[in-house]
């Protein structure tokens, strides 16, 4: 359970915490996925004299917040009346009472208390991620999915790294025979319960799921590569690399034949200095369309890892499909450089030269001939294409402020006040 107003206005409070209750009942509800305040009722009584207008407010909030985590509904539920009463117009006691009936199985007295609490809260509502989820948990467990699917995309249109929403949303698909949808709300679910402490168990779940529906003959295996790929390159332009690599790998799972997409896993893989990982998705790729752009990179991927004949093999074959091509000879030339055999570098920036002509390679080609001749370690590259753009896209895409700027950690969500550390 928790308060809007206390994490808005309450600046001696360091953390908030939400506790996380997390049951898988399969058939036929999902049950007990709610948040509230963690503690005990030690240090409550004998305060309520010294406290008065909105510190009243939020100390009947916190109270009742530790009555309902010790087990005690019907005191906590009396407070929250008795808040509702005196605060008609506020949000966080109808929430906070959806929670009580939520852990009691009443869905439809929470679905009530959560539309109500909707109408009341406005758009810049402390998590109203955690609003949308609890309503769309709640028509579930009545077997109404649209309903259901309709809040929970809501919440992770909020907040988009909301692990057990995803798992949700994907079960509600699943019901409403969406076997696509459910199954790419699986796999988010499953890779965000990876990266999150103490959630093996939930991310077992998923992956079982996912093998269920891989099995699927209706699954159109090469519309979840594409719309994976479509994942992995959003993640790519929010500068998350990691979960990219992960998007792309399975997509080339469901589509090994499309050769794109080994491309852009080893660009991937090189932007991280990664290189061994780089090397098996060109050679995987060469297998299917050997051509002079992949012998080129390998050639510089078998550089970097130092293996030098590998490197000068590589960049010959390139040749073989473009000869007297200037940036091979420039590139060969480097390598030659890179393990001190100073006459072939200056013939092979020589030819490099003479080949470029007048291409805008040709200035980096005379600021690297300057360099051999004068024994320098060259300073820049020319790649032949570029890394990926690392951008912030993803948080200036987003609403500003919206629900949840932490990560779910140990059951706990972190409040906004907390750095987003992935």
């Amino acid at each position: 359970m928790y308060n809007n107003t206390m994490a808005a206005q309450t600046k001696n409070v360091k953390k908030l915490k939400y506790l996380f209750i997390f049951a898988f009942i399969f058939a036929p509800t999902l049950v007990s996925f709610s948040f509230s305040f963690a503690g005990s009722l030690g240090g409550l009584r004998g305060q309520e004299e010294l406290i008065s207008g909105r510190q009243e407010y939020d100390w009947k909030l916190k109270k009742a917040n530790k009555y309902f985590d010790s087990g005690f509904n019907r005191k906590a539920s009396d407070i929250l009346w008795e808040i509702i009463h005196k605060y008609p117009e506020k949000p966080d006691a109808y929430i906070n009472l959806s929670f009580i009936s939520i852990a009691e199985k009443r869905f439809e007295t929470a679905i009530r208390l959560l539309e109500r609490a909707e109408e009341l809260s406005g758009p810049d509502y402390f998590q109203r991620e955690i609003l949308f989820y609890n309503l769309g948990l709640s028509y579930y467990n009545i077997q109404d999915y649209q309903k259901a699917h309709h809040y929970l995309a809501r919440a992770v249109g909020i907040y988009p790294d909301f692990a057990e929403a995803f798992f949700c949303l994907a079960k509600a698909n699943q019901a409403l025979g969406n076997i696509q949808n459910a199954y790419l709300d699986y796999f988010r679910a499953n890779y965000l319960f990876s990266q999150e402490e103490n959630k093996s168990r939930y991310r077992q779940v998923t992956f079982n799921a996912l093998v269920a529906l891989e099995e699927n003959p209706s699954l159109d295996r090469y519309a979840i590569a594409q719309t994976l790929s479509a994942f992995a390159q959003r993640a790519v332009e929010e500068g998350r690399l990691n979960r990219a690599a992960h998007f792309f790998d399975k997509s080339i799972d469901f589509n090994p034949q499309k050769a794109e997409t080994y491309r852009k896993v080893a660009d991937l893989y090189v932007s991280q200095n990664a290189f061994h990982n780089a090397r098996i998705y060109l050679d995987r790729l060469g297998k299917l369309d050997l051509n002079r752009e992949v012998c080129l990179e390998m050639g510089r991927i078998y550089r970097a890892l130092h293996n030098y004949d590998l490197a000068l093999e590589s960049f010959q074959k390139s040749l073989d499909f473009r000869p007297n091509d200037p940036l091979v000879l420039y590139e060969i030339a480097l390598t030659y450089f890179e393990i001190e055999e100073y006459s072939n570098a200056e013939k092979f920036i020589v030819k490099a030269e003479e080949a470029a002509q007048n291409s805008e390679l040709l200035k980096e080609i005379k600021k690297a001939r300057i360099r051999i001749e004068n024994r320098e370690v060259p300073k820049e590259r020319v790649r032949l294409r570029p890394e990926p753009q690392i951008t912030h896209s993803y948080y200036l895409r987003e609403r500003v402020p919206y629900g949840n700027l932490g990560k779910l950690d140990g059951g706990y969500f972190h409040p906004p006040s907390q750095k987003r550390s992935r």
